[in-house]
């Protein structure tokens, strides 16, 4: 389950040994698919729609936006790390506990289902 190597160290020995090329990666990707999909090409139009947010409120809100997004991408990448098969434990924790809240909030803010996806 975890990765053998990490176990047998104290917590700050394991911050020291994390593979940050691999963690800063990672935190490009996300940016650069989220980006997309909230591009005006593909979802940033629906999305705003749905959500009720117009184009102004979006970029205001954009600088915050991204710092959130910037901890939540370094956070999963190094969350995600600590296992043997990665993959895996990220749509575990996608299924178990992601989607299961946003489900619930997009479902006590009556949003379509399309809001969800």
């Amino acid at each position: 389950m975890f990765a053998d190597n990490r176990r047998a160290f104290p917590p700050e020995v394991q911050l020291a040994r994390m593979n940050w090329i691999t963690i800063a990666v990672a935190v490009f990707v996300n940016f650069v698919i989220g980006g997309l999909w909230y591009s005006p090409a593909l979802f940033m139009r629906p999305w705003m729609a749905i959500a009720g947010v117009d184009k102004e409120r979006f970029n205001a809100n954009l600088p915050r936006a991204l710092l959130g997004d910037l901890y939540a991408s370094v956070a999963m990448a190094y969350a995600l790390m600590q296992f043997d098969a990665p993959l895996p434990a990220a749509l575990v924790a996608w299924a178990c506990f992601v989607a299961p809240v946003l489900l619930t909030s997009a479902t006590y803010e009556q949003r379509p289902f399309r809001f969800f996806l």
